[in-house]
C-alpha cells in the first residue's frame, strides 16, 4: 500500500497529500476470517510546481489502472483525485470524496493532518442533506438493481451485497434524522458505531448476520429487506428535497479557493524554487481570498 502510493507519485510527479483506508474494511463489515476483502485506498494529491504554470493541463485524478494482487488473497484498489477537483466535489456534498474525509482509517504518513482539518470544517459547513442522500440512494438503487438481474449469484456475494445496503440504509437514516433536528455532520463510516447512533434504524432481527442462518438465505433476507426498508429512503429523499431550510448556507468560493492556494503553494515552497517569493506571495494570496464579514 505505502509502496503502490509512492509509486504513484513518482510515476505521475504529484504529491499525496491525504490518504485513507475506505470500503468494507473501513466499513467494519470486511471478511476477517478468510482476510480476501480488498483494501480500497483513495487519495486528494497536488501536482508538482511546474505543472502549475505549464500550457499542458493538470492531473486531475489518478488510479492503478487495475487492481493489484496482494499476497494472492486480497486486492489493492487505489484511486485519488487533485485537490482542485476534489474541492468542488466536496462542496457538492458528493458521496465518495465525503467518505474519504471521515474515514476512520488515515493513512498517516501520506496526510497533511492540519489540512485534512481545515478541509473537514468547510465540509461540515458544505454538507447538503438533500445531495448526500440522493446519493446514498442511489448507490442502493445499484444494488437493488444488481439483486433483480443477478439476485442468485452465489452465498458470499448477496451476503456482502446486503451488508453494504443495510449500511447504507443506516447512513440514510442518520442523514436524515440529523437535518430534521438542525445538526449538520456525516454520518461515521463504520457501520457498528453508526449502529450505536441509529440504534433504532433497522430492527435487530432484520440485521444481516442475525438473520442469515436462521433458516433463511441471505437472498431471501436481502428481499425481505428491499421490500420492507427501501420505501422508507424513497419517502426520505421527498422529504428532505422538498424542505428548502434543511439546504446550508454554503461556504464562499473564496474560502475554498483560499485553501487550495495554500496547499498548492505550500507544494511549491516545499519543492520549487523562489521559496521566499512563494511566501510573499502566498500572503499576498491569503489577504486577497480573505472572505469578507
Amino acid at each position: 500500500m505505502f509502496h503502490a502510493l509512492r509509486e504513484i507519485e513518482d510515476h505521475h510527479n504529484i504529491r499525496v497529500i491525504q490518504a485513507c483506508i475506505v470500503g468494507s474494511r473501513a466499513h467494519g463489515i470486511d471478511n476477517r476470517e478468510t482476510g480476501r476483502s480488498d483494501w480500497d485506498v483513495r487519495f486528494v494529491f497536488v501536482n508538482r510546481p511546474d505543472d502549475y504554470v505549464s500550457i499542458n493541463s493538470k492531473t486531475s485524478s489518478v488510479g492503478l489502472g487495475s487492481p493489484k494482487s496482494l499476497t494472492g488473497k486480497s486486492k489493492l484498489d487505489v484511486y485519488g483525485w487533485e485537490l482542485g477537483t476534489f474541492l468542488n466535489c466536496l462542496k457538492l456534498s458528493k458521496f465518495n470524496q465525503c467518505e474519504l474525509m471521515y474515514s476512520p482509517m488515515l493513512i498517516p504518513e501520506f496526510t497533511d493532518m492540519e489540512l485534512l482539518k481545515k478541509m473537514k470544517d468547510l465540509a461540515d459547513r458544505s454538507m447538503n442533506p438533500a445531495t448526500l442522500l440522493y446519493s446514498v440512494y442511489g448507490f442502493m438503487r445499484h444494488y437493488e438493481a444488481a439483486h433483480v438481474s443477478k439476485g442468485n449469484n452465489g452465498g458470499a456475494n448477496v451476503y456482502k451485497r446486503l451488508l453494504n445496503m443495510q449500511r447504507l440504509y443506516v447512513t440514510a437514516s442518520f442523514i436524515v434524522d440529523y437535518a430534521s433536528s438542525g445538526h449538520v455532520g456525516y454520518p461515521p463510516v463504520n457501520m457498528s458505531e453508526c449502529l450505536e447512533v441509529q440504534k433504532y434504524a433497522i430492527k435487530s432481527e432484520d440485521l444481516a448476520w442475525v438473520a442469515v442462518g436462521k433458516g433463511k438465505t441471505a437472498i431471501e433476507v436481502e428481499t425481505a429487506f428491499l421490500d420492507k426498508y427501501m420505501p422508507n429512503v424513497e419517502k426520505w429523499c421527498k422529504f428532505v428535497k422538498s424542505r428548502d431550510d434543511l439546504v446550508p448556507k454554503l461556504p464562499s468560493d473564496p474560502e475554498f479557493d483560499a485553501m487550495y492556494r495554500e496547499a498548492v503553494f505550500k507544494e511549491q515552497i516545499e519543492y520549487g524554487p523562489g521559496r521566499e517569493a512563494m511566501l510573499k506571495m502566498l500572503e499576498d494570496y491569503k489577504k486577497e481570498g480573505e472572505p469578507n464579514g
